[in-house]
């Protein structure tokens, strides 16, 4: 699907390089403010979002390096000590926090969205919250275990 995107975006870069104007000419001024905003949007999407992966994420990113934390995208239910993926509904484990991640944790509810940084602790299914990087955030950029968070 990536290389669908990335190809549609060189195509139509070289539609508009040559519409409505031959390239050795100027280009209308909306052609150019629309190239500007293009890119400002391009490094603001690049940018803005947080970078959130998935339980499973946090299991590999273990087994990588066993002292990182992975940004994860989960519900936390604070009486269960329990966090849910937010991707699949069918992964949860349990999780450990210190006293002020529970009081955030309490304040928000259970119904949303985090992104908590996990470290997993002594199984798969064992994790400490180490930290909240985003409360319900609207888009996530998908975490690379081989980049991290390049």
């Amino acid at each position: 699907m990536k290389f669908v995107v990335m190809i549609a975006g060189v195509v139509l870069a070289l539609i508009l390089m040559n519409w409505p104007t031959p390239l050795d000419q100027p280009k209308p001024r909306w052609w150019r403010v629309l190239a500007i905003l293009s890119v400002i949007a391009t490094c603001i999407l690049g940018i803005a979002p947080p970078i959130a992966g998935s339980i499973t994420d946090a299991v590999i990113q273990h087994r990588a390096d066993p002292l990182k934390s992975t940004p994860t995208l989960v519900f936390v239910n604070t009486t269960k000590m329990v966090a849910t993926d937010a991707r699949d509904s069918r992964i949860t484990v349990g999780v450990s926090a210190s006293k002020i991640n529970i009081e955030t944790f309490k304040q928000l509810g259970s119904n949303i969205p985090v992104v908590a940084e996990l470290r997993r602790l002594s199984s798969d299914r064992e994790f400490e919250i180490t930290a909240i990087s985003a409360v319900d955030p609207q888009l996530t950029l998908p975490y690379i275990v081989g980049l991290e968070e390049r």
